[in-house]
């Protein structure tokens, strides 16, 4: 059966190949001869928004020819993947790939850092560690315009090393954080309070569970107490055991800023989801709300 994206008009396809990262650009136009035809012409005009940066000899070299290409002229997002061992001799290099794309165009104000899935979670912290303190140390002192940061799947042990960078930290927009294996009690959630209380500009929050266990009220309250960012908008949370009441103390410390509420595989343990519902309704003033396998 052909693929959906075959019958779109070439303009419509041509859109989704300027949206995609290069490599992913190249890939969906290899993928089919019609495809390729029709989107050929905006893969070889287009201004790509996002470039990937493996970590890696190879990566950082990719991404410097990239850079010194006119496609990068309109480049909006940095994407950063955490998919080598360790960082080491490469630090500086890094920063300085990433300092050049945040000059490449007046549109590029985002780094977004993510975890590879396969990665132990001592290497992934320390991983993550350096790179926060390459950016740190190269990139703040030079005179180059705002950007933020975006740290993506990344999974939770070792926080407190994440905790010293908080130069770092107050660059911070969005935090998507899972919980993998453990039972979320044994994570040391002191740490999450003390690194998240330093991201001052922290817009989005997800705590995903990949597991069968599911996270207590307690710990989720304490983790959005701990927010100090005023321009706090956007919460997601994924696997919960929690009631009205809990919820209440969740979202209590959040009810100034918060815009989007997204609650997905929650227990309900005394029933008490629709007086839920209602407590949302006359208390905050949401742009959305999603509510999915409760």
């Amino acid at each position: 059966m052909p693929s959906p994206l075959v019958s779109l008009p070439t303009e419509l396809l041509e859109s989704i190949v300027q949206q995609l990262p290069i490599e992913d650009a190249r890939n969906l136009l290899l993928s089919c001869k019609t495809i390729y035809q029709k989107g050929k012409q905006a893969f070889d005009e287009t201004c790509f928004r996002t470039i990937p940066v493996s970590v890696s000899e190879a990566g950082l070299c990719q991404a410097e020819d990239l850079l010194d290409n006119e496609y990068c002229r309109c480049l909006q997002t940095i994407f950063i993947i955490l998919d080598a061992e360790e960082l080491g001799p490469l630090q500086s290099r890094l920063a300085s790939v990433v300092a050049k794309g945040l000059q490449a165009s007046t549109k590029c104000d985002t780094i977004i850092i993510y975890d590879h899935p396969k990665r132990s979670w001592v290497i992934s912290w320390i991983f993550l560690t350096n790179v926060a303190e390459s950016i740190e140390y190269y990139l703040l002192p030079q005179d180059i315009k705002p950007f933020k940061i975006q740290l993506r799947n990344v999974r939770l042990d070792y926080l407190e090393n994440l905790y010293f960078c908080g130069k770092f930290l107050g660059l911070v927009q969005s935090i998507d954080l899972r919980f993998d294996k453990r039972k979320p009690e044994s994570y040391l959630v002191r740490d999450f309070e003390r690194a998240l209380s330093l991201a001052s500009s922290l817009q989005e929050l997800s705590l995903i569970v990949n597991s069968d266990n599911l996270l207590s009220s307690k710990i989720v309250r304490r983790i959005t107490k701990s927010i100090r960012s005023k321009t706090f908008e956007k919460l997601t949370i994924n696997g919960i055991f929690t009631s009205k009441r809990e919820l209440q103390k969740i979202l209590s410390p959040l009810k100034a800023s918060i815009k989007v509420i997204t609650l997905e595989a929650a227990t309900f343990n005394d029933g008490s989801f629709v007086d839920f519902l209602g407590y949302i309704q006359d208390n905050f003033s949401l742009d959305y709300i999603c509510f999915k396998d409760i």
